[in-house]
């Protein structure tokens, strides 16, 4: 019976696609409360190590604790943080240093969880198949004119695969160059990200505009001479289309751009990577 269940869980993790979410690039907080919140202030010493989080905005939002490079970290701090009386305190996701919103981080961690079930499942095949390996047959006693015959086979297998491998090395060639190839085509590994961009500016002094965006959160990206401020995180570009227009009315020049490994991109360049992404995915789902 332990055998059938081994074979039907190695029998699952065969068929699951292997995931890649670039764990090591999310980072994890715990949030308590907004500034906005009503009756926070009077309940703030009782958040375990309290730590601020200023927006551009200029509202705040607080946290327990610092940084966690680990999901499992993080989850162990929300206990206390539930045990300490706020039970309303949730994890909030990090990605390139920048906060995620609600939803986006809640999927990464839904893949996060996944990611640590499969893990688990794995460790649990690998100990089972160690205890069901047993080697229960008597040793083999070979006679010497066995042993002889034995010897001539491996010889005359030794000389076929040498004569085979000189012949072969056109296909090799031609083998590297088709990995090759496949290797370009799965350089774009996740997906680009889709934001409303505000303005920049060189000295890191906000526009007055950004007063009036004051439930938003404005993220905030810098580059070598000048900070740049973009909101929203969609998918498509068709999903950051509808909210263009609520933008314009506050800041003429807002238009679409992407957002790829924590840098703000072209639209167009957004675009050809979310394509690529795609066709890798129609690939591998295929094969």
């Amino acid at each position: 019976m332990k055998i059938l269940t081994t074979l039907l869980i190695a029998l699952f993790l065969l068929v699951v696609p292997h995931m890649s979410y670039g764990s090591g690039q999310l980072k994890y907080r715990i949030q308590c409360g907004l500034s906005s919140d009503t009756d926070l202030h009077q309940k703030l010493n009782a958040i375990p190590d309290l730590k601020t989080f200023t927006l551009p905005s200029g509202s705040k939002i607080y946290f327990s604790g610092g940084y966690f490079n680990k999901y499992t970290q993080a989850k162990k701090r929300l206990e206390e943080v539930h045990g300490a009386g706020f039970s309303d305190a949730f994890i909030r996701v990090f990605k390139y240093s920048n906060l995620l919103s609600r939803s986006v981080g809640d999927s990464y961690i839904e893949k996060v969880k996944i990611k640590i079930q499969v893990s688990l499942m794995r460790d649990t095949i690998s100990t089972n198949s160690t205890a069901v390996k047993v080697n229960t047959s008597p040793k083999k006693i070979y006679s010497r004119a066995e042993i002889e015959r034995i010897k001539e086979k491996a010889a005359l297998r030794k000389a076929k695969e040498k004569r085979e491998n000189g012949s072969s090395e056109p296909k090799i060639k031609e083998r590297k160059i088709k990995v090759d190839e496949e290797e370009k085509e799965n350089i774009v590994k996740e997906p680009p990200v889709f934001k409303i961009f505000l303005g920049k500016s060189n000295n890191g002094e906000e526009g007055k505009e950004f007063k009036q965006l004051k439930n938003e959160i404005i993220y905030t990206y810098r580059e070598r001479k000048e900070t740049l401020y973009a909101v929203g995180f969609y998918k498509s570009e068709k999903e950051a289309q509808k909210h263009l227009l609520k933008y314009k009315g506050v800041v003429k020049e807002a238009k679409i751009v992407g957002l790829y490994k924590g840098k703000i991109i072209s639209l167009k360049l957004a675009n050809e990577l979310l394509q690529q992404y795609q066709r890798n995915n129609i690939t591998k789902a295929n094969s």
